[in-house]
């Protein structure tokens, strides 16, 4: 961070191209590591100084050209005031946009938050374990033997993560650790019960969770992240709710947002990711959620644990608004670093899916629209020859878009490797986007709405009589 505050006070910055998503492509031959070019002045920025930045997104037929798509939602202006004051920015919009800067502004922020350190703000994770007493940590490192492992010995012994695929730890049926002596053996008191046992890399496999719940103490390698709540007031629900919080969505899209290392050079996580996630403490969760939790705890000790039930548990401590669920379903639908994501988000989207993209934009402009009729939206049909996807925004019409609109159009956005064009006639606007899914998304609608709705579009006030 201080050193981006450097560059930002020292040099006027006018453009950012964040590479973030074009290594290993033919944009930068032989470039492996991620990259970033600045376009500045040698000279330091007045005090209302701007930048533009972009954030560049894979597409493969481009990029073995050595060109860049621009998505419409990658174009942002920023100052270096904010740049100093969101030390994930560049990040943040990487993956997502100024909704994500603003719900994850928001998370920190709570009004049934407690002050730790920051007045007004959420206690990190790490500062929240501390407090009440959970142990946190690594696992064992067994490169050598310097030192004593004794302590370990005997106790159920944790397998590789990727063959760990349950929600609770059947430690009964794990083979027991052998070793007298190992490389690093870390503090034992993160290896007792009971413990929640956070994977550094998210399985792409369905239903395996991120988090492991283990009700008696066991021995785990570096590659998973421990958290012992042995310690804590009430052991086993706070080890509950650790282990809820650990598994929400909520979680796995914060690190996505804001880790330097998860969705970026890789697909695992620092202990640094979890250890920042804005925590509400337990003695300040609301009563009802509180029972939900205990529930779950008491279900966890008949070994009939729900891990399904848990991520609307935590949605509701933390007051996620419908709007804030479906941008974290849409980013980690279309953003995750996994192939299976990859290959979806760059897919077609279906028929129902376009639809929904239409509705949500009609019911969210809805609102704000002052013209004399009606406000619909409609998706042209598909043609399996055009990459290209053609809707109409304005009052009840059958009318179509003429031929040279569709041409004109796409040779406009050939031209300007873009993802989205307008075209205005009459009273409406026509609407040409890349038919990729992470281009149809209910936060895409969301945003160009609300683009709309700044901007005062002359749609929202059409005439009964316009042409």
């Amino acid at each position: 961070m201080a050193a981006r505050k450097a560059i930002f006070d020292g040099m006027d910055v006018t453009y950012v191209l964040n590479g973030l998503e074009l290594r290993g492509t033919e944009v930068w031959p032989n470039m492996d590591a991620h990259f970033c070019m600045l376009f500045a002045r040698n000279q330091r920025p007045a005090a209302d100084s701007r930048f533009y930045a972009v954030t560049p997104v894979e597409d493969r037929g481009l990029n073995r050209e050595g060109r860049v798509r621009i998505d419409s939602k990658d174009a942002w202006t920023s100052d270096r005031c904010m740049v100093s004051a969101v030390a994930p920015l560049f990040k943040i919009l990487a993956k997502g946009n100024a909704l994500d800067v603003e719900l994850l502004e928001r998370l920190g922020r709570q009004p049934n938050s407690v002050a730790i350190k920051v007045p007004g703000s959420l206690p990190t994770l790490a500062d929240y374990a501390d407090a009440i007493g959970i142990h946190h940590g690594h696992g064992y490192q067994v490169s050598s033997q310097k030192e004593d492992a004794s302590f370990l010995k005997g106790r159920p012994m944790m397998p590789d993560p990727r063959l760990a695929n349950w929600a609770v730890v059947p430690t009964q049926s794990l083979p027991r650790f052998k070793r007298s002596r190992i490389h690093r053996a870390r503090a034992p008191e993160i290896y007792n019960a009971p413990l929640v046992l956070l994977r550094k890399s998210p399985s792409t496999l369905p239903n395996t969770p991120l988090a492991m719940l283990a009700m008696d103490g066991v021995a785990y390698r570096e590659s998973y992240i421990g958290f012992s709540c042995a310690k804590a007031k009430q052991p086993v629900l706070t080890a509950t709710y650790l282990w809820a919080l650990l598994n929400s969505d909520l979680f796995l899209y914060y690190c996505l947002m804001t880790s330097s290392i998860f969705g970026c050079e890789r697909s695992a996580m620092q202990k640094s990711d979890a250890d920042q996630f804005p925590t509400i403490p337990l003695d300040r969760v609301p009563e009802q959620h509180l029972r939900a939790l205990k529930s779950a705890a008491r279900a966890i000790q008949r070994d009939e644990a729900d891990v399904s039930s848990l991520n609307a548990i935590v949605n509701a401590i933390y007051g996620l608004s419908e709007a804030d669920l479906r941008l974290i379903r849409d980013r980690l639908a279309t953003a995750l670093p996994f192939s299976r994501v990859e290959r979806w988000a760059m897919a077609p989207p279906k028929e129902p899916e376009a639809q929904a993209f239409c509705d949500t934009l009609t019911s969210l402009l809805r609102p704000f629209d002052l013209s004399d009729t009606p406000l619909e939206t409609y998706a042209y049909p598909q043609s399996a020859l055009s990459p290209w996807r053609f809707l109409r925004i304005g009052g009840r019409s059958i009318e179509t878009p003429s031929v040279d609109f569709l041409l004109g159009t796409l040779n406009m956005a050939d031209s300007m490797d873009s993802s989205l064009v307008e075209y205005r006639e009459g009273d409406a606007i026509f609407l040409g986007i890349l038919n990729q899914h992470r281009y149809w998304t209910h936060t895409a609608a969301r945003t160009f709405a609300l683009e709309l709705i700044k901007r005062d579009d002359p749609v929202l006030k059409r005439r009964a009589n316009a042409s």
